[in-house]
């Protein structure tokens, strides 16, 4: 991989779902390796996978659904910038944008959902400080040329409803709930 002086080009990777994978594979390989060593304080790392992993799978199909049912290509070529996609990919909604918020929304989930129940006098407002690295993640996308601030917009968007229904679906499922929600065995 060429070393590359843009900025934007290594902060568009926090948007790259290989990431996410990768960080939900080595958690739960973690997770698995700590509990057979006595430490049941992981919950935290369920959650990430279930919130931040599975909506993330979720919200990357229902973007690949969406670029199939919009069909609108890049306005980039890799002829003209280096960092375009390859010929005929579709642009609407970005991926990266979609992917950064919904791992994101599902942390956020995770950090609320800790604070709200231990009682700790603490809105959802103040943790909207975590949404800092999907917005750049989408910015880095227009400002390497990949994408128009509606592609980013709409990526934002899916992520966000699509993560907070898996979040809401889990919660309303009476076994998924007790297990994941209200940390009982």
């Amino acid at each position: 991989m060429p070393i590359d002086a843009n900025p934007w080009y290594y902060i568009t990777f926090l948007g790259d779902p290989r990431l996410w994978v990768a960080v939900a594979l080595i958690l739960f390989a973690s997770r698995i390796y700590f509990k057979n060593r006595g430490h049941h304080n992981l919950k935290w790392v369920g959650k990430f996978i279930l919130f931040s992993g599975f909506g993330m799978g979720a919200a990357f199909g229902a973007s690949e659904v969406l670029k199939h049912i919009f069909q609108i290509p890049r306005a980039c070529t890799e002829a003209t910038n280096a960092y375009c996609g390859g010929i005929g990919t579709l642009s609407f909604p970005s991926s990266h944008a979609t992917i950064a918020f919904a791992v994101f929304t599902g942390i956020f989930y995770i950090i609320w959902h800790s604070y709200r129940t231990s009682r700790k006098k603490s809105t959802p407002f103040v943790w909207l400080w975590i949404f800092i690295i999907p917005v750049l993640v989408s910015l880095s996308r227009i400002m390497l040329g990949v994408h128009t601030p509606l592609d980013v917009i709409g990526g934002a968007v899916t992520g966000l409803l699509i993560t907070v229904l898996f979040v809401e679906i889990i919660c309303r499922v009476p076994v998924l709930r007790e297990k994941w929600i209200n940390n009982k065995k």
